[in-house]
């Protein structure tokens, strides 16, 4: 920031500021706390983002207008005001506030709060024992490593979207969570958390769950609503309990080693080949060194080629597949890897086509891999969204496959066409097509 966009105070500091203020937004505040003299009463807005602060003021202060307040990035911020009297608040965000150890028991009475951010406060172990708000959409403790147990929220907050606690010292999920019925993402990933509540079934509005690099042994049988399920690093993980693929789309098993992937396999195929994909896209990544027999078109290396068939108009999808080393431990973003697909016609020509970069759910914890010394293979579907047109039918086809990571190589590819002909509600393939030139 330039000296010309910074506001400069005298070295007495900030002696006043007016009671009249209603939004004070203050990017960097230099200061330790608010002038003594300050009454926040009419205060609606208070953001103080990467500020010094320490604290804002001593005592009680009627904030009766106040509804968000916003400290985050804070690194000296030592303790929150007593917010008793702030009934109308609605969002506290007090994210990368590292040196904040408790929160002050009274947002437990806040009955408007509808968002609770805190992650990344390392330093933070106390947290009141409920939170009573029914309107409560969002509670963020991700990367609170001192944070041992969650507030009780169960039954309170109806409506409640949100809640990560990755990345905190939680052991045990209580089995209350099930009165969470609006609950759709839940992130328990680098927790002490060895097992899963049975009850877990029964949120019903439940797409995302993570539990990433956790010591869980097995999954209970999981709702039927979700979509992904990172289950990335889990070592330990041997069961899937009565487990179901026809609504997901992401499912992440890299580095479960000990995951009997057999009948996991058979359903991806028969999941594939029936075209009982929800959505556009599906994509699984496992610890694998073969590429399924049942993609047809296979080939050592980072390329395959096939002649398409005369009926491309048919076309319902393709199935990619991709077997892909490490030589050393590392954490990856999925969306190293692509596709292109360069078509040549009788006559010689040649047409690129830019397929897709294969990427998990757009959220930055999401798309990672943490992939020990080991193969892995990584299969994704989609549908005829990838941009292979009927006009190639009868044409030679070549798919590569690239892979931007650093000390990383893909091994094997293939490519899988699913035609409206072959789809198969037995999952037995129909390789007519195949042969089809």
């Amino acid at each position: 920031m330039d000296n010309k966009d910074k506001v400069h105070l005298p070295h007495s500091g900030l002696d006043y500021l007016s009671d009249e203020l209603r939004y004070l937004h203050w990017d960097g505040f230099p200061l330790k706390t608010l002038p003594q003299s300050f009454c926040a009463e009419n205060i609606v807005e208070l953001i103080f983002p990467d500020s010094k602060i320490e604290k804002l003021w001593t005592g009680v202060q009627d904030l009766v207008h106040l509804r968000r307040m916003d400290l985050s990035g804070s690194p000296y911020l030592l303790e929150i005001p007593d917010l008793s009297m702030a009934e109308n608040i609605e969002s506290i965000n007090l994210k990368f506030c590292k040196s904040l150890i408790e929160v002050n028991p009274s947002i437990q009475y806040l009955t408007k709060l509808e968002v609770l951010q805190l992650s990344y406060c390392d330093n933070l172990r106390s947290l009141p024992s409920r939170i009573g708000s029914k309107v409560l959409r969002i509670l963020d403790l991700y990367h609170c490593i001192n944070v041992r147990i969650c507030p009780a929220i169960s039954g309170n907050s109806p409506v409640l979207r949100k809640v990560k606690l990755g990345v905190t010292a939680i052991e045990e999920l209580s089995s209350s969570i099930v009165q969470l019925k609006s609950l759709t993402h839940l992130d328990l990933g680098g927790t002490a958390i060895k097992e899963l509540p049975s009850s877990i079934e029964h949120l019903k509005c439940l797409k995302h769950l993570d539990l990433s690099g956790t010591g869980i042994k097995e999954l209970p049988e999981l709702p039927s609503s979700l979509t992904a399920l990172d289950v990335n690093d889990c070592k330990s993980l041997q069961t899937l309990s009565r487990f179901n693929l026809r609504n997901f789309q992401e499912l992440n098993f890299a580095n479960c080693f000990k995951l009997d992937q057999k009948k996991l396999m058979a359903d991806v195929q028969c999941k594939i080949q029936s075209g009982e994909i929800k959505g556009e896209i599906f994509q699984i990544v496992l610890p694998e060194s073969e590429i399924p027999p049942w993609f047809r078109d296979q080939n050592m290396g980072s390329s395959v080629t096939k002649k398409l068939p005369l009926n491309c108009h048919q076309l319902k999808g393709i199935a990619f597949c991709i077997v892909f080393a490490s030589p050393t431990p590392l954490l990856s973003d999925c969306e190293n890897f692509s596709c292109k697909c360069d078509a040549r016609s009788d006559n010689g020509e040649h047409d690129h086509v830019k397929l897709l970069c294969y990427g998990l759910d757009p959220q930055p914890k999401a798309a990672v891999l943490k992939l020990d010394d080991s193969d892995h293979m990584l299969l994704w579907y989609e549908s005829t969204r990838t941009g292979l047109p009927s006009e190639y039918s009868g044409s030679e086809v070549t798919f590569e496959f690239y892979n931007k990571m650093e000390h990383s190589k893909i091994k094997r590819c293939g490519v899988y066409f699913l035609f409206d002909k072959n789809r198969s509600s037995s999952c037995d393939e129909d390789s007519s097509h195949q042969d089809d030139n």
